[in-house]
Order: C-alpha cells, then structure tokens, then sequence
C-alpha cells in the first residue's frame, strides 16, 4: 500500500480530509499492518479500499472490524471471494 518512503501519518497529514484509500499491498502481515496503521488515523465515514491479493477471511474480518468504527472497507483484490468481504461490510 505504502512504498517504503511513506508512511500512513505522512499519508493522511498530506490530504485535507482523509477519505479514501486505494492500496495494493503484497502478503498478509503487510497489508494487516498497513490497514490497522492507516484506520488507526482514519474517521468514520472514511474509506480503505483494498487491492491487494489476500486471503479472502482475513478481508471479512478486517470489513467487520473497521465497520464497528464506522470506516469503509472494499476489498477489491483477487483473492477469489471479494464479493463476500463486501457484503460483510454493507
């Protein structure tokens, strides 16, 4: 999601209102870290769309999570079952 020059606070500081985030990130462990970094700055109504190929649970997880803070998550990747995180975040 992030390049190894950037970091999440840099990120969210840099936009006017934090809104929405699009990243691709490679492997489980980073993309968990990534998204727990980015919602850590985030405000309700705000969106983490997720690109990345992970493991199609950890993304219904991470919706239903992010959905008790009111934060969007879309899981767009190509794990074979981003249908199923979405609905778990309407």
């Amino acid at each position: 999601m992030l390049g190894r020059r950037h970091r999440a606070g840099g990120l969210v500081a840099k936009l006017a209102k934090a809104t929405h985030h699009l990243g691709d990130a490679a492997g489980r462990k980073i993309t968990e870290t990534t998204i727990d970094a980015l919602a850590k700055l985030m405000q309700a109504d705000d969106v983490i769309i997720d690109g990345g190929n992970t493991f199609w649970q950890d993304d219904v997880r991470r919706g239903k999570a992010l959905k008790e803070r009111g934060i969007h998550y879309i899981d767009v990747g190509t794990s074979g079952a981003s249908g199923a995180s979405i609905a778990a975040t309407a």
